[in-house]
Formats: structure tokens, C-alpha cells, sequence
């Protein structure tokens, strides 16, 4: 039986929901940080210039918020995605047939942690065929490669793509702040207690996401080129071992694990975009 049919059976369509459910828990406790730092950002230097009294108070809370949200906050959301990120592992492993690496990722998932979170994620349309590449005729280990490919390559172009919109954003972002600033007529110091310190945490975040997931995407790629390596391989009719298609894995796992997050209102948007791009490399890769 191929990926392609074994995916939807009902064990392999558990453990996807667990996972899914996961990432979306880590999601909410991500968007509940990313929201307050927005809305700090939006509303405090205006209700600094409507309430001037109220400015050295909002920056100090600003500021609170800042070292909350990249300690505790910080903490829980990796943590979450951390869990999230073992389910994915562990639903890749049983579906590819591979062995389960435990010095790197520890103990299997226990199953009554994957039944009680299938039992939380009801909508299960979006799961069926996850892996949509064309798999026709592959035997073992070649249908895994290219499940392998398409994972990496539609990971590296989301990260990619989210990189360049943090880095358009803050721009603008820093741009419409100056040019208020300078409209404004404000002193440096008004400008810095008023508006930069307000923004300042979101402006942090960004930066630095931009370059996590720039930094991240060219890691995907490595992981995409030695999956296309081993393609390679197999394409020549040489023997690609266990231990090239684990060897791949882990190094998707250990990225997984530390990756950046892509929102998933993000992932959404361009899903049927890169499904598209990622069959058509695909069937090219297999000519």
C-alpha cells in the first residue's frame, strides 16, 4: 500500500489531527503575545499624544510587556511548539516506515496523549491526502523522498515569503513613524517616549523574525538539496539506505523542532499555491 493511500487511514489521520491540534494551541498562545505587542504598538502613541500626562506610564507598561512576552510567554510558546513538533515527527515516522530516532527526539508520543487531542480537532477535511505529490509506481524509499521534498520546499518558500512581509512592514512601520515625527514637529525626546518606545517591542519582534526566517529558509533548503540528492540516487538505480532517508528526516525534525513560526492565516493563504508549485516540481523531478 503507497503514502498516498495509507495516509488516510484512520490511524495515520489520528495522528495528523493530534499534531494539527497541537500547533494550533501553540499557535493561540503565539498570537495572544503577537497581539499584545500590535496592539501596544498601535494604541499606546496614540493615546500618548491624547493623554501627554499619560506618556512615562505607557512606556513603562511598553516596557513590561516587552520582558514579559520574551520570558514567560516566550517559554510557553515553544514549549507548545515543541509538543506540536514531536506529533508531526511522530506522524512522518509510522507513515514513512522509518525508525523512530529516540536520541534525538526521546520517547514515541504516548497514545493516550494522540487520543485526546484527535478527540479536540473535529474538522478533518483539511488532513485528507496531506502529502499530494504524485507518488504512482514509487517503491520504498522513493515515495518518502519526495514526500521529503515537497515538505521542505513548501516550508522554504512560506519562510521566505514571510520574511520579506516582516521586513515591508516594519519599513513602513519606521517610515510612517519618522515621517509623523518630523509632521509633528516633535522634540527627540518626545519622539522617543511617545513613539519609539511604544513600537519598539513590535518593531524588535519583527526584525528579528525576519531574520529567523530568512536564516531558516536557507536551512530548508539544505534539507530540500539532500533530499533531492538521495532522489538522485535512486534515479541512477543505486541503493538509498534507511540511514540517508533518516539521515534527511532528522535534520527536518531538529528544524521543525527551533523553526520560526509562519501564522497560520499565512499558511492558509498561500496553501494552494505552493500545493500547485510543489506537484509540478514534483512530476518534473520525476521526468
Amino acid at each position: 500500500m503507497t503514502i498516498t493511500e495509507r495516509q488516510d487511514q484512520h490511524e495515520h489521520l489520528d495522528r495528523l489531527a493530534a499534531y494539527s491540534y497541537r500547533y494550533r494551541v501553540a499557535g493561540r498562545w503565539r498570537a495572544l503575545r503577537m497581539a499584545g505587542t500590535l496592539l501596544l504598538a498601535a494604541a499606546v502613541p496614540v493615546l500618548a499624544f491624547a493623554r501627554p500626562s499619560w506618556a512615562d506610564q505607557l512606556a513603562a507598561v511598553a516596557a513590561l510587556w516587552l520582558v514579559l512576552g520574551r520570558t514567560a510567554l516566550s517559554w510557553i510558546e515553544r514549549s507548545s511548539f515543541l509538543k506540536a513538533a514531536l506529533m508531526q515527527e511522530y506522524y512522518d515516522t509510522k507513515l514513512f516506515g522509518l525508525p523512530w530516532n529516540e536520541a534525538l527526539a526521546g520517547s514515541e508520543p504516548r497514545q493516550v496523549d494522540i487520543a485526546a487531542d484527535t478527540a479536540k480537532l473535529k474538522n478533518r477535511s483539511k488532513l485528507l491526502q496531506w502529502y499530494d505529490v504524485d507518488l504512482t509506481g514509487l517503491p520504498w524509499p522513493a515515495d518518502v523522498l519526495l514526500c521529503q521534498m515537497q515538505s521542505s520546499s513548501w516550508s522554504r518558500r512560506d519562510h521566505e515569503a514571510y520574511s520579506a512581509l516582516l521586513i515591508g512592514s516594519a519599513t513602513i512601520w519606521t517610515a510612517a513613524g519618522l515621517i509623523y515625527g518630523f509632521a509633528a514637529d516633535l522634540s527627540l525626546q518626545d519622539f522617543l517616549v511617545r513613539l519609539f518606545l511604544p513600537s519598539a517591542p513590535a518593531l524588535l519582534e519583527a526584525v528579528e523574525l525576519a531574520l529567523a526566517h530568512h536564516t531558516h529558509a536557507r536551512d530548508r533548503r539544505k534539507v530540500e538539496d539532500a533530499a533531492t540528492a538521495a532522489w538522485r540516487i535512486y534515479q541512477r538505480g543505486d541503493q538509498v539506505t534507511t540511514e540517508i532517508v533518516r539521515q534527511v528526516q532528522d535534520s527536518a525534525f531538529q528544524l521543525r523542532r527551533d523553526q520560526p513560526r509562519v501564522p497560520r492565516l499565512f499558511y492558509s493563504l498561500r496553501r494552494t499555491a505552493s500545493s500547485r508549485a510543489t506537484i509540478s516540481a514534483a512530476a518534473a523531478n520525476r521526468r
